[in-house]
């Protein structure tokens, strides 16, 4: 059913039938709190020692509240850690990674509010998840497209070398914490912000790293809505397994 809602005028067409079940789930919904832990650390292969002049590998990881570990306890079983941990040990280079992320961000707030913050050094590798935010929020398609080629631009301005990697939007259809049918409602317009997505990411030289993880339910936080650390572990393998299908593994 959600496939029916990823055309537009079906999906605006039902948002007044939408919306008190939107509204009451808002009120009512349970409130995880971000991960504990340093946003930023340096992550190296077991068997190699601190080198100040060994290369390093530069990771940001930008975006919303997965990035935040919205949900579970640690931020070092995040995607972005467990990432920059993989990376390591496959290429046996540091790598020195950073965290920000904001949860409720939206494409449009992380380029305005978000970037802004994240020191001038450009980095070898950027990750950026965004768009769940846009789907909830109701953000227009054309708007999300501008909102996302003014951040994957803004992005390539900072660091010109970098290698961007954008997350795909996970299939709301499948998120344990939606009743139906705001569920399917939310998992079609899901669907298209991700086609769109999928087009700027390839007209901004970035990848596009769509969810390939099946959504069991033991991958959700308790909140039914974020990733549990199974989730973000999953997750992170099945970014690691595109980035080696590009050949992208070792980008210092």
């Amino acid at each position: 059913m959600h496939r029916l809602f990823r055309h537009g005028l079906l999906f605006w067409a039902a948002l007044p039938l939408m919306l008190p079940q939107a509204l009451r789930l808002k009120r009512h919904a349970p409130r995880a709190a971000a991960a504990q832990g340093e946003r930023r650390g340096i992550a190296r292969h077991v068997e190699t020692y601190p080198d100040p002049a060994a290369p390093v590998l530069r990771l940001l990881a930008i975006g919303d509240s997965p990035f935040a570990g919205v949900g579970i306890e640690r931020i070092a079983d995040t995607l972005p850690v467990r990432l920059a941990t993989h990376l390591a040990q496959a290429s046996c280079v540091p790598v020195e990674w950073q965290i920000h992320a904001r949860n409720g961000a939206t494409a449009s707030s992380v380029r305005a509010r978000l970037l802004p913050a994240v020191e001038t050094a450009p980095f070898d590798l950027i990750l950026v998840s965004v768009g769940v935010n846009d789907v909830t929020g109701l953000t227009a398609g054309a708007r999300f497209r501008r909102d996302l080629q003014a951040l994957l631009a803004a992005l390539r301005g900072h660091s010109p070398e970098a290698r961007i990697v954008l997350l795909g939007i996970p299939p709301m259809q499948a998120f344990p914490l939606l009743p139906r049918p705001l569920r399917s409602w939310l998992g079609g317009r899901s669907r298209r912000l991700e086609s769109i997505g999928i087009e700027v990411a390839h007209t901004s030289d970035a990848l596009h790293s769509p969810v390939t993880v099946t959504p069991l339910p033991e991958l959700f936080a308790d909140d039914g809505f974020h990733p549990s650390a199974l989730g973000h572990a999953r997750w992170a393998d099945s970014v690691l397994q595109q980035l080696q299908t590009q050949g992208l593994e070792r980008v210092a």
